[in-house]
């Protein structure tokens, strides 16, 4: 691994941190959205993940012409986002921490306002969020609101105590979330065991911290066709019931929820054919299996491929496939 560093302060406002790969084609909006702050106190840091194309390359070239300093870190094998946020919080000077994507950008002083929000927050307040507009490769918007996108049952943005609220879907854009780093970094920092970085971690906070929303704090989120989470197919759902599992200690509203995600996720796992639809399924039963899964455990063990019911059952429901 490569460390090239160009600042050498040791106390700073902000961590930010960069995570690229093979997105360095579309690196220039989201440093330029950075610059265009004038963050004066700024550790920033930016990490790529051994990109297999020209991205160290056309990162070093924008940071030199926006005479941006920063710590570039150039991995000499994929470590993967967690790994690479856990070297990033291990070294960082900020007192707050944020980290976006390289393909992703903010609006004008998006980070600057989440800075003033959580400065002047009570003591138990560890992160703000904002809001995303939802756009293409091409930067044409898709949805207006990542939040109201993803979590269309929400009357307003919450705050406070989010943690139930949390559980029934992540709303939180993490391109445009800001926590303090001695919190992250008390809770043991991001599960590297999990692809849902983000939704873990902001489900560990929820449990002990409030969190604060900040209208003012807007950013933009750039739906690839190779993006990650578009990939990751049964992976998605048997990391987030490792996820939920790990809040078993809750109260028994939040457990409520819980079981509910869990035997939702566990149905999905049937759908993408998972090889570890039966391991999750026996999960289940902590909770009791509902008849639904119970439906589909028969199937599986008469050997009915998932999918293939899946679509089976749309086409006879009259139920069109969801658009991504």
């Amino acid at each position: 691994m490569e460390r090239i560093t160009t600042d050498t302060a040791n106390n700073m406002m902000l961590t930010l941190v960069i995570v690229n790969y093979n997105q360095g084609y579309l690196f220039e909006d989201c440093l330029r959205s950075i610059y265009d702050q004038k963050l004066s106190d700024v550790d920033l840091i930016v990490i790529d993940d051994r990109s297999g194309d020209n991205s160290v390359e056309l990162m070093e070239s924008l940071l030199a012409e926006y005479k941006v300093k920063a710590t570039f870190i150039k991995n000499e094998v994929n470590q993967g986002i967690c790994a690479n946020l856990n070297l990033a919080l291990s070294i960082a000077r900020g007192k707050y921490f944020s980290f976006i994507a390289a393909d992703d950008w903010v609006e004008k002083d998006c980070h600057i306002n989440m800075i003033t929000a959580l400065e002047g927050a009570d003591d138990n307040v560890a992160t703000v969020y904002g809001d995303c507009k939802v756009v293409n490769e091409n930067k044409q918007l898709l949805f207006k609101s990542y939040i109201e996108h993803f979590r269309s049952d929400l009357q307003a943005p919450p705050h406070g105590d989010i943690f139930e609220d949390l559980l029934k879907g992540n709303f939180l854009p993490a391109n445009v979330t800001m926590s303090k780093t001695e919190v992250l970094k008390k809770l043991g920092g991001f599960d590297e065991n999990l692809k849902l970085e983000d939704y873990d971690m902001w489900l560990r906070v929820s449990r002990k911290y409030k969190f604060l929303f900040a209208s003012n704090a807007i950013g933009y989120y750039r739906v690839l066709e190779n993006s990650l989470i578009r990939r990751l197919g049964s992976r998605k759902f048997e990391d987030s019931i490792n996820m939920y599992m790990k809040h078993l200690d809750a109260d028994a509203e939040a457990l409520k929820i819980i079981k509910r995600q869990v035997q939702k996720c566990c149905e999905f796992l049937f759908y993408t054919d998972s090889k570890k639809f039966d391991e999750y399924y026996q999960t289940t039963k902590y909770f009791g299996a509902n008849k639904k899964l119970k439906l589909l455990k028969v199937l599986e063990r008469a050997g009915v491929k998932g999918s293939e019911f899946k679509k089976w059952s749309n086409k006879l429901m009259g139920r069109k496939a969801p658009v991504k």
